[in-house]
């Protein structure tokens, strides 16, 4: 969805007089606010009875990509016995290395998406309350090579020390 400026600032005005006269309807004009601007796309989203679903744009999809694959990867290295937690983190060379940073808050884009989809939209609550800025520019172009080594099906079948391994690049993934 895409408004334009003056749809924009009649949605604005409307949500300004729902919030004063303090209506309770399905429709929180609070959110609707937060998704004005960069975030329009959430709005069919999240109102999808009254709104046509429209195909996510492609940096929100792919941040929910990530997003999917990096709650994969906690998950299954949450569940992984002591040794096969020792291994993981003697392949990637840290401590607990298995823990989604974030995006740069100064250069990504990929940083207020995923905050309005955690935030705003409360999905992805596995994230809420972390620190999603990375602050470093390398964050994602090391993501998207994650996700292209990441078989969802895969994974999910089988989520071992090693597909872990594999897909954050240790030496096995070569």
């Amino acid at each position: 969805m895409k408004l334009s400026n003056g749809e924009r600032l009649i949605v604005a005005l409307l949500c300004d007089i729902s919030k004063k006269l303090d209506a309770r309807h399905e429709i929180d004009p609070e959110f609707v606010m937060r998704a004005l601007g960069a975030h329009e796309w959430s709005l069919a989203w999240e109102y999808s009875g009254l709104l046509d679903q429209e195909a996510a744009p492609p940096l929100v999809s792919e941040t929910c990509d990530i997003l999917d694959m990096w709650r994969a990867l906690e998950d299954a290295y949450a569940a992984l016995s002591d040794v096969d937690k020792a291994r993981v983190d003697a392949a990637l060379g840290e401590a607990n290395p298995v823990e989604f940073g974030g995006f740069d808050g100064n250069h990504d884009e990929h940083h207020s998406i995923a905050y309005h989809l955690i935030e705003a939209m409360k999905k992805y609550q596995h994230f809420k309350g972390r620190n999603i800025n990375s602050h470093s520019q390398s964050s994602l172009p090391e993501y998207k090579i994650m996700l292209r080594r990441f078989d969802r099906m895969a994974f999910h079948r089988d989520p071992s020390a090693d597909r872990i391994i594999a897909v954050m690049g240790g030496p096995q993934s070569a």
